[in-house]
């Protein structure tokens, strides 16, 4: 939470909502998402402290793993959770939908990999923790020679570019509406095609 909490679409979805709150919100409706069995989770640790200070979710391929029809339509379900009243539901909508955007640019479920957050603390950015991330999912899709998705928000566009990922397209939430700064409105739609291995 620490890590997104300086996006303004973020910052102004979640409203005055506590960042105690908050947890148990995402602890209650969004965390079981990725505990699912198609997502798998890496984390970077400090050693001094053994905090983590960075994390990466990769979605695989359903073809790949084994998902109970039950669960399958209830991810594909376009069902929100009920929000917190001091949320903001129509800016929440628009933070909802940054995460789903790469569907209308071809993303299937059953057949490609899709990026499901990258998080660095603040007191650790800017130090390629990001890239070293990006670079073992993009390993992993290298290896099954499968394509991957990802929706990016412009703090993290340029290095999902610099490891190989093509821009699509924009999502746009038009944040101005609300007198948030433009530059943060659009969230970009990339995909990775898999590189050939050496043997």
């Amino acid at each position: 939470m620490i890590a997104i909490a300086g996006d303004p679409l973020y910052k102004r979805a979640t409203g005055n909502t506590t960042d105690e709150d908050l947890l148990k919100w995402f602890m209650e409706h969004l965390s079981p998402r990725w505990a699912a069995p198609d997502i798998t989770t890496w984390v970077i640790v400090e050693d001094a402290t053994q905090k983590i200070v960075a994390w990466t979710a990769l979605q695989f391929p359903w073809k790949y793993r084994e998902m109970p029809d039950e669960l399958k339509a209830k991810i594909q379900s376009t069902e929100e959770p009920p929000l917190l009243d001091t949320m903001l539901p129509e800016v929440m909508l628009e933070f909802f939908a940054t995460l789903e955007c790469t569907k209308p640019y071809g993303y299937d479920m059953e057949k490609d990999y899709h990026r499901k957050g990258t998080m660095v603390h603040p007191d650790f950015q800017k130090r390629g923790f990001g890239t070293v991330l990006t670079r073992h999912c993009n390993a992993i899709m290298d290896k099954s020679g499968d394509r991957t998705f990802v929706p990016a928000r412009p703090t993290s566009q340029k290095m999902f570019e610099d490891q190989g990922y093509k821009v699509l397209g924009y999502y746009d939430s038009h944040i101005e509406r609300w007198g948030d700064d433009i530059s943060w409105s659009k969230t970009a739609i990339l995909l990775r095609e898999p590189q050939a291995t050496q043997a």
